[in-house]
């Protein structure tokens, strides 16, 4: 049932960075509204924009803990803006065009009763949708450093609860990445990370973004060599691999798109 923010403790703060947004950031607002309680609160961070945005947010302020609009230096910056404010346990993440989905928090909140707060982060799976919002794939697994370190993003990041404690411990993200600043925040850690994992869609997400991307690959580069995650050759091998098959898929669909019409 909808309500108005209460000044009480959180359990879970849900934080969106938004720019130029207004085609999707009210769906979005009253997919989280739906399922506020006193235990959730949830914060927009948005980037000065110039369209509808600002007024959307106004329309559903009294239900939004904390809400600003200036600008930034990207998504990752408005996060840690979103994170110095959250008062919750828990932090969540969600852009401004994925959709909470029905029974999300309600189902977070049986699982953290039954496992308890012992956690760093709890992953989940999303529905992973086409521009139409027509289903693509399920995607998320349980977190796997093994897997995660050779850019092999297994885990889903939207939706995925992080334990506040664990931002204190291993600091904020960093602004610098554009693109890839979640990975950076993980591969900081070294894998040393207590994860639980939510058998339940958790989020709608549609798909497209910088994440998949030249930059993206040459980012995440810069960033498994910042961290030492491999040796100089072996993050050479890794970066032509992900390079290769990259363009390999941009070519398959070059060719599915306009020679099988």
């Amino acid at each position: 049932m909808l309500e108005a923010q209460q000044d009480t403790q959180k359990v879970i703060t849900i934080i969106t960075a938004t720019f130029n947004a207004d085609a999707c950031i009210e769906n979005l607002i009253k997919s989280v509204l739906c399922q506020l309680t006193d235990k959730v609160e949830f914060i927009i961070i948005d980037g000065n924009s110039k369209d509808n945005t600002i007024s959307i947010i106004k329309r559903y302020e009294e239900y939004i803990a904390y809400w600003s609009s200036e600008s930034d230096n990207g998504i990752y910056d408005a996060w840690n803006k979103g994170i110095r404010k959250a008062k919750g346990e828990w932090i969540m993440f969600l852009g401004a065009d994925d959709l909470l989905q029905p029974n999300a928090l309600e189902t977070y909140f049986s699982y953290l009763e039954h496992e308890g707060n012992v956690f760093d982060i709890i992953t989940s799976r999303l529905d992973y949708v086409n521009e139409n919002g027509s289903h693509i794939k399920f995607v998320g697994e349980p977190w796997n450093w093994n897997k995660f370190k050779m850019s092999r993003m297994s885990f889903a990041h939207p939706g995925l609860l992080h334990n506040a404690k664990l931002f204190i411990t291993n600091g904020l993200f960093d602004s610098e990445f554009k693109i890839c600043g979640d990975s950076e925040f993980f591969l900081r850690t070294h894998g040393d990370i207590v994860a639980g994992f939510l058998d339940f869609v958790t989020v709608k997400m549609q798909r497209g973004g910088m994440s998949l991307s030249v930059k993206a690959i040459i980012e995440s580069y810069k960033i498994r060599k910042k961290n030492h995650i491999l040796s100089t050759s072996k993050n050479c091998l890794r970066f032509l691999f992900v390079f290769v098959k990259y363009n390999v898929s941009i070519s398959r669909h070059f060719i599915n798109t306009y020679f099988k019409r």
